[in-house]
């Protein structure tokens, strides 16, 4: 149905095939609160709603369980970011970024991150026989910072963890200061070779 306003109303129950009535391209609504896009039969993303304040993405899962959420079959999930500009000595490829804090770049009046806030992480899963698990972190952890610094007070520090077999969490294994000294704690063990 076709509103006053010009727009394209469907009751709950319809589909909008975008390939010919019955085909396997459409949009539809997949339950309460919860869109799926389908192209070509090849599986589905839906956009979950049902979670309080945010809309989450799911890319072969229709129960995402983050913003974003892919599944897979293959032994090769991936995720790509590309820039097509060929190289010029000072070009930058894809980018990802992890942020906390409103990114906002006013110059002032903003709340700053404190010493112990983690920037940003990357978890490594698996799974045991009983539970998942979490195999290893790379974080950037502010250092410094008490709540009234601007960003030149911001200090820094990388650090990556893994976990040793009879552990059931990550522990911290060396650390990258902010004055760029590499740190392993006084419990590890300093291999070469």
């Amino acid at each position: 149905n076709v509103t006053a306003g010009g727009n394209l109303a469907l009751s709950a129950t319809n589909t909008l095939f975008l390939d010919g009535n019955g085909g396997h391209t459409f949009i539809t609504e997949y339950a309460a609160n919860k869109m799926q896009l389908q192209a070509g039969g090849q599986g589905s993303v839906i956009l979950d709603g049902t979670n309080s304040g945010e809309v989450r993405m799911g890319v072969g899962t229709s129960s995402p369980d983050n913003n974003v959420h892919v599944v897979t079959t293959s032994s090769e999930t991936g995720i790509t970011v590309q820039s097509n500009l060929g190289g010029t000595g000072s070009a930058i490829g894809g980018q990802i970024k992890l942020a906390l804090g409103a990114r906002n770049n006013s110059g002032s009046g903003q709340s700053d991150t404190q010493s112990g806030d983690v920037l940003g992480q990357i978890m490594f899963e698996g799974q045991g026989t009983d539970y998942s698990y979490q195999g290893g972190n790379i974080k950037t952890i502010v250092t410094t910072g008490d709540g009234n610094d601007n960003r030149s007070n911001q200090g820094t520090a990388m650090t990556f963890e893994t976990i040793a077999v009879g552990s059931v969490s990550p522990a911290e294994r060396l650390r990258i200061t902010g004055d760029g000294h590499v740190q392993i704690p006084d419990n590890a063990k300093f291999r070469v070779g």
